[in-house]
């Protein structure tokens, strides 16, 4: 699902201070992990949140703002219509295939009192705004069911999208208001952080009193993508930070992202202070194979099985949501795992 961009080439040293193309090992297996975890508790965790999309919004965050930053370092020219042109070529069609099925199963297969809310989600998917939808249909984040939304999973999607959007035209404006590169890049910054900072205090609030909303609020969202994306302006001044530490620190980041939908209650909590347990994961973890030194994380992160499971992340991610929901109302199921009831 966190397809949306990708760092180029292979990890080497740079000078400090540089903008390297650097391409940092162990991140498609840490999305890797994300999306497994993902899956397992839409199948068995009645409800409860994995912290996967929170590390999946980390990425996603970090990707878009090392490259935009690399381009106002440099100061070569942000092609806004060129980069939203190559997402939605790589998103679209298969979103677009996923829907179709939605379309047809809300026809012949799902309860027909769901249909027109089910018809109206598939637009709102299709126009990035599906979370503004279930915010604005009081629909609450909850298990898979029968009567579960088969698009509710875009949501995230929705979020990623609208970030994916509006940042490079921040990037643009402050580049043309900025002639120095160097300039332009800290203003970038330092925006992102503002923001960041803003984000996380309103879904703080938001959370404690309407925490339906703060789920799906892209404002209330945003923090997590700026958490990645403050990483990558750290690493475009020190682009291999060499510590000794920073490979167990890594490990501890990978251990709270596999254990936080177990620590927490991610539906009811997220993104409220406890989601740093998934992003502050995620943050240690990419910071960790970032380090410059070879070490064991970044070893079991590249792993092949990981890698492979990154590439088919998005399709998997799209797909796995409405099959669930289609099995479950053809077989009566209230839900799916050893706690199944009929």
């Amino acid at each position: 699902m966190t397809t949306l961009t990708r760092a180029s080439l292979k990890q080497r040293p740079s000078p400090p201070g540089a903008s390297a193309g650097v391409r940092i090992q162990g991140i498609d297996g840490l999305r890797g992990i994300a999306l497994t975890l993902v899956v397992l508790f839409h199948l068995f965790g009645n409800g409860r949140v994995s912290g996967g999309v929170d590390v999946f919004l980390v990425v996603s965050g970090f990707l878009l703002a090392i490259s935009l930053g690399r381009a106002l370092s440099s100061e070569r020219r942000i092609w806004v219509t060129r980069r939203w042109g190559r997402m939605f070529a790589r998103l679209a069609p298969p979103a677009a295939l996923v829907l179709l099925f939605v379309v047809v199963i809300s026809l012949v297969i799902l309860p027909p009192w769901t249909r027109e809310q089910n018809l109206r989600e598939v637009v709102a998917a299709v126009l990035y705004f599906e979370n503004w939808e279930l915010i604005w249909s009081q629909l609450a984040y909850g298990a898979a069911g029968p009567l579960a939304s088969p698009v509710q999973h875009f949501w995230s999607l929705s979020i990623q999208a609208q970030v994916f959007l509006v940042l490079p035209v921040v990037a643009l404006i402050v580049a043309r208001c900025l002639p120095s590169g160097r300039s332009a890049a800290r203003v970038f910054w330092s925006v992102i952080a503002v923001s960041t900072v803003a984000s996380f205090t309103y879904a703080w609030t938001l959370n404690s009193t309407a925490p339906d909303v703060a789920y799906f609020d892209s404002f209330a969202r945003f923090w997590e993508l700026g958490v990645g994306a403050l990483a990558a302006g750290v690493l475009a001044r020190h682009p291999l930070i060499r510590r000794s530490w920073m490979s167990a620190l890594g490990w501890i980041g990978l251990v709270l992202v596999v254990a936080s939908g177990w620590l927490v209650d991610g539906a009811r909590l997220f993104p409220g202070p406890y989601a740093l347990i998934p992003v502050g994961g995620a943050l240690l973890v990419i910071l960790a194979c970032a380090s410059g030194d070879d070490h064991s994380l970044s070893a079991a992160l590249s792993a092949r099985p990981l890698r492979a499971l990154d590439k088919i992340s998005y399709s998997l991610y799209l797909w796995h949501w409405p099959l669930l929901i289609t099995v479950l109302t053809i077989t009566g199921l209230e839900s799916v795992g050893l706690l199944r009831h009929s």
